[in-house]
């Protein structure tokens, strides 16, 4: 009877268990990737690693160079010191001054309270900078000042636009002044009369003197 009872359990046992199994649904198969999703990322994964080879192919440019340099025995390297100079009067406001250098901002102001009219030459840059051409975007914004004799003349603006390439190169140092200046004679359009020039010079980078030892030879 126990042999009975015991065989009758793992019948049943096993019943519950193909039940329970017959029950549970069976994992789903991997969705098929068609053609052109397969394709779609194929270049997705071909984009991100030509941008990889470019940042690799980057670093190992600046790598060469500066291995280079150490190994030239510490070259001098150059420096740009640029200055905005505003020379303009003839009862103009400047109202506002924006210099971009290689693409990137230098100096930015804005006020139209005639602040800017404090101080003549504004510092633009001052830093050492890779060898080669470097490129100067100057905008300026005029208004007639308010007041005085010849009121009229708040309502006059113009803007000075324009450019400038510099060159630099190893060892040297060079000063550029932006100078807004006017030309033409007092008899010249007011408009025509304002205008900008690219005063350049250059030296060469002084190296540190050795320092003196102290003490005094025996």
């Amino acid at each position: 009877m126990g042999r009975t009872l015991a065989s009758s359990l793992v019948v049943a046992g096993l019943s519950i268990v193909g039940t329970v199994s017959a029950q549970q649904p069976a994992p789903a198969a991997p969705a098929a990737v068609d053609g052109a999703t397969y394709s779609v990322r194929l270049r997705d994964i071909e984009s991100k690693v030509d941008e990889l080879k470019e940042n690799l192919r980057r670093s190992q440019a600046r790598l060469t160079l500066l291995s280079d340099t150490v190994l030239s025995g510490g070259a001098s390297g150059c420096r740009a010191e640029v200055d905005f100079v505003n020379d303009i009067q003839s009862g103009l406001d400047l109202v506002g001054v924006t210099i971009t250098i290689d693409g990137v901002v230098q100096l930015n102001k804005q006020d139209e309270n005639g602040a800017l009219m404090v101080s003549r030459s504004y510092p633009v840059l001052r830093a050492a900078v890779q060898p080669g051409d470097h490129t100067v975007q100057v905008k300026l914004s005029y208004r007639g000042a308010k007041g005085g004799l010849f009121s009229y003349m708040s309502a006059f603006r113009a803007d000075v636009k324009g450019s400038h390439t510099f060159a630099t190169s190893e060892g040297k140092s060079v000063r550029l002044k932006i100078l807004a200046s006017e030309r033409g004679g007092f008899f010249a359009p007011l408009e025509q009369r304002l205008g900008l020039e690219w005063p350049e010079s250059s030296e060469k980078l002084q190296s540190e003197a050795p320092a003196k030892a102290e003490g005094t030879s025996p």
